[in-house]
């Protein structure tokens, strides 16, 4: 699964919020892929990759994911 988020200049990144039904359990591993326990398995979201566009090329931004929240629950 793929995703993009385009922000404009000056716009908090911060504000983006993910959340995901049915999951179990969710973890940061130590690559920083996200790690989604459902009962059909583990869905795996890999570390962002997030860059800015510039003048001079792309340049690499430093990001990743942050738990909020622990309160799973699975909605059916």
């Amino acid at each position: 699964m793929e995703y993009d988020f385009l922000v404009v200049p000056g716009a908090d990144p911060a504000v983006i919020r993910m959340s995901f039904d049915g999951a179990q359990q969710a973890e940061v591993d130590a690559r920083g892929d996200l790690r989604l326990t459902t009962t059909a398995g583990v869905v795996v979201h890999h570390a962002p990759r997030v860059y800015q566009d510039t003048p001079l090329g792309r340049r690499e931004v430093a990001a990743g994911y942050r738990l909020k929240a622990r309160n799973y629950s699975v909605k059916n």
